[in-house]
């Protein structure tokens, strides 16, 4: 179970919501050969960098790839920490489950590897004031987005 520390909400609309071509999803990263799962995270993360963003966050990294694990975004806060995010999205309000559920004890505890490992590489460069992984937790329904942030999970 994750522990909510702060959460933040944010409402959006999607990328999709301005574009309705094919041509301006291919421009964007999304073509017709990924499976629906695969486009749904690659949405999901968009929106996550446009929230991380406008909450001041400096983008650092994104799509960070170890042979044991991946961080999806890697930023640093406004108050200089370095964050380790992890994006779970879902489309459509589902009332039965939650994006968070995705974060399974395997999947965090690869994050924490990865992320520690990333961190004791980067040691006086990026960190200033320590590190944390943060959890964003994004449902996608239509043309509209409700983002969840987790602080420090």
């Amino acid at each position: 179970m994750i522990k909510c520390y702060a959460v933040k909400h944010f409402y959006c609309r999607t990328p999709e919501a301005h574009s309705s071509t094919s041509f301006k999803h291919q421009q964007k990263g999304y073509n017709c050969h990924m499976t629906r799962q695969s486009e749904t995270g690659k949405l999901g993360e968009d929106i996550a960098v446009r929230f991380l963003k406008k909450n001041r966050y400096r983008i650092v990294e994104r799509n960070y790839r170890e042979k044991w694990g991946e961080i999806d975004i890697i930023a640093v806060s406004p108050q200089k920490v370095l964050v380790f995010v992890e994006v779970k999205a879902i489309t459509g309000p589902d009332p039965y489950v939650e994006p968070e559920e995705h974060l399974t004890r395997s999947k965090l505890a690869r994050l924490q590897r990865t992320a520690e490992l990333y961190a004791n590489s980067q040691e006086g460069k990026l960190i200033k004031r320590g590190w944390r992984i943060d959890l964003l937790a994004i449902t996608i329904s239509g043309e509209n987005a409700e983002v969840k942030h987790y602080e420090n999970i």
